[in-house]
């Protein structure tokens, strides 16, 4: 049996969570979850947290794959350190895009983003795999950061 770690400070009610994990789970996939909330733990002691967790985990457990759940682009960096090439990135939007392009909430010269872009940037390429939802956002990502 397959077994997966899904990973990150993903919100587990959000749809997308939700289907990839049940879908996994109706599939045969034996899914263990190891996650922080971004709500009990903001700012920096969200990473030390999962840091902490995912080290407790992978002491005690194998895995094929890990998959750092949406958004896992800020910590994507943490999976990649705990596990290498394995771990997978569910990058259902991009946050420069979503935040910069589409709400608008900072402008382009704003250090939040140049932060979006840098986490979108490392994590697609330090990924091995990187699941998106539709042809023109494949697209697009390839053309914006420069991948195949």
């Amino acid at each position: 049996m397959m077994r997966i770690c899904y990973f990150g400070i993903y919100d587990p009610e959000y749809a997308r969570n939700q289907v990839l994990i049940g879908g996994l789970k109706e599939n045969g996939v034996a899914v263990i979850e190891c996650r922080v909330d971004p709500r009990k733990y903001p700012g920096l002691s969200k990473y030390w947290n999962l840091w902490r967790a995912g080290l407790k985990i992978r002491k005690r457990e194998t895995f094929d794959y890990i998959i750092v759940g949406f958004p896992g682009q800020s910590v994507y960096w943490i999976a990649y350190l705990l596990w290498g090439k394995r771990a997978v990135l569910d990058m259902f939007v991009s946050l420069y895009d979503t935040n910069v392009l589409d709400r608008k909430l900072y402008g382009r010269l704003n250090i939040r983003c140049f932060r979006d872009w840098f986490y979108d940037w490392y994590s697609i390429h330090l990924a091995s795999y990187i699941l998106l939802d539709t042809r023109e956002h494949i697209k697009y990502i390839s053309d914006i950061f420069s991948i195949p």
